[in-house]
């Protein structure tokens, strides 16, 4: 069985143009960019409540043990 070598398609090579292949590494690179931003968002906005949730007294109160 004699089978021309153009006919056979390699799963090495993509047969699709190379603009969809540039357009699918833009999709990646956006949703990965995206992505980046929210994590970094809810970072510092776990950072922000962690900083916050101290409570802040005017008053001063002594410590056990301690002599005013």
């Amino acid at each position: 069985m004699q089978v021309p070598p153009d006919s056979v398609t390699s799963p090495w090579r993509s047969t699709r143009p190379w603009r969809s292949t540039q357009r699918s590494y833009f999709y990646l690179s956006t949703t990965a960019l995206l992505c980046l931003v929210v994590a970094v968002a809810i970072i510092l906005v776990l950072v922000v409540q962690k900083k916050d949730s101290t409570p802040k007294t005017t008053e001063k109160v002594p410590l056990k043990g301690d002599i005013i």
